[in-house]
């Protein structure tokens, strides 16, 4: 038996080996180096939990689609499981894009530095909504009963509470009041009979009726404030922030934009005006809670 290659099988060998080392190197190279994808800019949409995150991706879905063929660039659909997680990463400035509630706007444009892109056209009014075919006509009517809201930090329960104290209706004397998770399962209370009436906005009622085949109607509507408005953060380029703007603004002008917000329970968007949001500043400190959550 041989114990040395000879010289053509050491040739053969090292040209093998060699032909070995450099595919290896090659596709090491190859899956080290970023795929272009991983390149590509991302943006991320934030919505505000006003109705479950299954409603919001089925609400919304469209949104953040029509944003990435408008920026040629994937944007994907965030919500939180609260308004408090929903706040907090607002704060951290992780999203890109967001729909935030109108008492947002001096945390998040005044401190936080991110730009107003649009709002929905018409004012928001906290609305008292009972069954169509509830006994309760006036708000005066609801004393004695309980009252269902949504979270304490939307705005729909900020207003409420005004409403409340305004007409001599105090939370915890008058009336019991309780907070729920989302819209939706306020509005549940009042269609189980659980709850003479929910405080809430158009659009959650939108939503609620077309999905549970429920009909409710409004008691009392509170004064009209600055309505949830769609705001950018500044890393996003000026170019993309005004294909944003127009696309949002736009969707009222086609029929396919108008699909789309009549899905969001909404007539359209609308520019920011400057200084319209300060009315807001006399509701920063409620008159008082007796609710619980």
């Amino acid at each position: 038996m041989r114990s040395f290659f000879s010289v053509h099988e050491y040739r053969h060998f090292f040209l093998r080996f060699a032909v070995f080392l450099v595919a290896g190197m090659c596709a090491l190279a190859a899956y080290a180096q970023p795929r272009p994808d991983a390149l590509q800019p991302r943006y991320r949409l934030g919505i505000i939990p006003y109705i479950t995150p299954r409603g919001i991706l089925d609400q919304f879905g469209p949104v953040s689609t029509g944003m990435s063929a408008a920026l040629n660039v994937p944007v994907k659909l965030e919500t939180a499981p609260d308004y408090s997680s929903f706040e907090e990463a607002l704060a951290a400035e992780i999203y890109d894009i967001a729909l935030i509630q109108p008492f947002e706007f001096y945390d998040v444009v005044e401190k936080r530095g991110y730009l107003p892109l649009a709002r929905v056209s018409i004012p928001a009014m906290a609305q008292f909504f009972v069954r169509s075919d509830s006994k309760y006509k006036k708000i005066e009517d609801l004393r004695g009963t309980k009252l269902a809201l949504p979270p304490a930090l939307s705005a729909s329960a900020r207003m409420a509470l005004h409403v409340l104290f305004a007409n001599n209706l105090v939370p915890g004397r008058d009336l019991a009041v309780h907070n729920y998770h989302a819209n939706d399962s306020c509005l549940q209370q009042v269609w189980t009979n659980a709850a003479s009436a929910c405080v809430t906005a158009q659009p959650a009622i939108v939503n609620f009726e077309r999905r549970m085949q429920a009909s409710f109607r409004s008691i009392h509507d509170s004064q009209p404030i600055p309505n949830a408005l769609f705001v950018v953060h500044p890393r996003v380029p000026a170019v993309q922030r005004k294909k944003l703007e127009a696309l949002l603004t736009g969707w009222s002008e086609n029929a396919a934009g108008r699909a789309l917000l009549k899905r969001l329970g909404i007539p359209g968007l609308v520019p920011v005006r400057p200084g319209e949001y300060l009315v807001l500043r006399k509701y920063q400190n409620p008159p008082g809670s007796g609710a619980t959550r």
